[in-house]
């Protein structure tokens, strides 16, 4: 017997409501319009350019931290969590974006592409270290959704093992690519010169 709807209790009410909706995608928690910007910038040939901000977020991410909270239970938030900074976030999110380009199977072209903006734009960074930042959600009776941070898992990659690993290893001899992920790269001369060196190989 199907039962009655008038008999059902404002939380099976809610949450059946909720599951018509289909699965929660939870979106990007930053500025929609810098989202965009780094959707928009997430290609071979804008490579450099999200280096760039890596280098320009890093920086004031150190200077523009979040805090602990002390969370209100009755908005099903935990008793207590770190709230990141706006700072924080796009920083996690430019790291995501760079890493998703690093690790895609690239062309011998797109891989040209990418060395070219960095030098183009004079990015010479090679490690890329940030904080990942989960998020979740919350659905409460009569208010609404929320979405929570949960904690944050360090993250890091190097730019030219990742280029050596995923673009042009099979576009470059094993014994130069290795000669070039084991040098010095203490400074920025070193590895620009890595990656002008992996730039000649790869328009061989």
């Amino acid at each position: 017997m199907k039962k009655d709807s008038k008999k059902k209790t404002l939380e099976e009410i809610y949450k059946e409501a909720r599951e018509k909706e289909g699965p929660v995608i939870i979106p990007p928690q930053i500025d929609s319009r810098y989202y965009h910007f780094l959707l928009e910038n997430e290609s071979a040939e804008e490579l450099g350019l999200l280096l760039k901000e890596y280098e320009k977020y890093k920086k004031l991410a150190k200077g523009n931290l979040g805090r602990i909270v002390k969370g209100k239970m009755i908005f099903g938030e935990p008793p207590e969590y770190y709230n990141p900074s706006e700072e924080e976030k796009r920083l996690s999110e430019i790291g995501n974006s760079i890493g998703r380009l690093l690790r895609k199977d690239i062309t011998k072209e797109s891989g040209i592409k990418m060395l070219q903006s960095i030098l183009r734009y004079g990015a010479y960074a090679d490690s890329v270290e940030y904080d990942l930042f989960n998020f979740y959600y919350v659905d409460v009776v009569g208010t609404g959704r929320f979405i929570y941070p949960s904690g944050s898992v360090k993250t890091s990659f190097s730019i030219i093992d990742m280029i050596c690993d995923n673009i042009a290893q099979n576009e470059i001899p094993k014994q130069e690519l290795e000669q070039i992920k084991n040098r010095e790269r203490q400074d920025k001369d070193e590895i620009k010169k890595c990656f002008e060196d992996l730039l000649t190989f790869l328009q061989r």
